[in-house]
């Protein structure tokens, strides 16, 4: 994976649809036969939070908010926390080193649950009573 990807690659990916399989189709080319084998063996991702989440992260920068790649979480998906940006890029990775179509509606809607029992909207902005 790469030391983290920079301003001029994000602006280079506005010719491809920067996007979720933008993303993951980057991340998964980058990717050893030994990365590869441990998400198959894996029976998700969440194991890979601290590790592979967080250089995800720190890669594309997920906790800002003007890069395309975020602009685009944050105005097709609803999603504006970088974990759960990360999450959404995990589950669709370990989908893809599967070959398996992915849909992230279930887990933005677990996201959304999520929030909702901390007193949030999935934007992040408090839940008015």
């Amino acid at each position: 994976m790469p030391e983290r990807i920079t301003q001029n690659e994000l602006d280079q990916a506005l010719g491809e649809p920067c996007d979720l399989n933008w993303a993951v189709e980057n991340i998964y080319r980058q990717l050893d036969e030994e990365s590869i084998n441990n998400i198959k063996a894996a029976d998700d991702m969440h194991g890979f939070h601290f590790g592979a989440g967080m250089r995800i992260r720190n890669t594309y920068g997920l906790w800002g908010e003007d890069n395309p790649l975020v602009q685009w979480f944050t105005k097709e998906l609803g999603v504006v926390h970088g974990d759960d940006r990360s999450g959404i890029l995990m589950e669709a990775l370990w989908h893809r080193v599967r070959e398996l179509p992915y849909d992230p509606a279930p887990t933005i809607e677990r996201y959304r649950q999520h929030w909702a029992r901390a007193g949030y909207n999935l934007d992040q902005t408090k839940i008015e009573e």
